[in-house]
């Protein structure tokens, strides 16, 4: 957070920070720190009490008043740069409604795992499929006007949910499948200091997302729409997955499978919410 605050910038912009039903001292911190004065920053700390990164990112953006909104993580470093660098992606291109940006290791001994170090700009045309990962929750903005479009993160996805993972790609998909752009570009740039570094964990965190990234498949599947880009994604997934198992030498893993009883539970599913 203290990155945030000593962001290098002439704007006029306001840090959100919302503590999603922590059961320390965490409230009484961040309103300490909002009675400080830092530079042109305007930090406003709320709390969101129902689970969920979804709703808090939702609880966070709805009182927002900028034009266009970032999110990051709780364990992300963003460079002095990083406000300058959002407001210069979305002025470049005032046709997107979304972007994504690198996400780098804070600490080089941690596994290199939910990172995107490409410097490859990409644009996502609208009506396509979007894979995930193409764009990562600790770095990615949006424009307010295209969250009220969509109505905000799907609550019955990500971190907090019985799908830990998603909510993040599968606005990026809804914006898509409206007609509206999106782009990943390197401009926008934070460390991940996700501090894992070892196999048990990142296996359960690669778990964790094979059964967010069911639930995106079948949400997508089961629109009209959406469903034959959906359908041809996902198996091209699969096959780069299968492929991979046998250049390496090793059977392949169960992540179609897991995938696959996810996206099951969530067309099922009687209430998510």
């Amino acid at each position: 957070m203290e990155c945030l605050l000593c962001q290098d910038t002439l704007l006029d912009w306001e840090l959100i920070v919302v503590d999603n039903g922590s059961t320390d001292e965490t409230s009484t911190y961040l309103e300490s720190i909002c009675r400080e004065k830092r530079s042109r920053t305007q930090m406003v700390a709320m709390r969101e009490g129902k689970r969920g990164l979804a709703r808090a990112r939702n609880a966070g953006w709805s009182i927002a008043r900028g034009d266009v909104v970032a999110f990051t993580d709780d364990d992300c470093y963003a460079p002095e740069n990083y406000a300058d660098s959002v407001v210069e992606v979305f002025d470049s291109r005032p046709d997107i409604g979304f972007a994504g940006g690198r996400v780098l290791l804070y600490d080089p001994t941690d596994y290199p795992i939910t990172i995107e170090d490409s410097e490859l700009a990409v644009c996502f045309p609208p009506f396509t499929y979007i894979a995930a990962g193409q764009i990562h929750g600790a770095n990615m903005a949006f424009r307010r006007s295209a969250l009220e479009r969509i109505g905000g993160f799907d609550v019955r996805l990500g971190p907090g949910t019985a799908f830990p993972s998603g909510e993040d790609i599968d606005a990026a998909a809804a914006l898509l499948w409206l007609g509206i752009p999106g782009a990943y570009d390197p401009r926008m740039m934070v460390y991940h200091h996700h501090g894992r570094r070892t196999k048990q964990v990142v296996r359960a965190l690669k778990h964790a997302y094979d059964v967010g990234r069911g639930a995106y498949f079948a949400k997508y599947i089961m629109r009209g729409d959406t469903r034959a880009e959906f359908l041809r994604g996902w198996a091209r997934g699969v096959r780069t997955d299968l492929l991979a198992g046998w250049k390496n030498r090793h059977p392949p893993g169960g992540a179609p499978v897991r995938e696959v009883l996810a996206a099951m539970r969530f067309a099922f599913q009687r209430d998510g919410k």
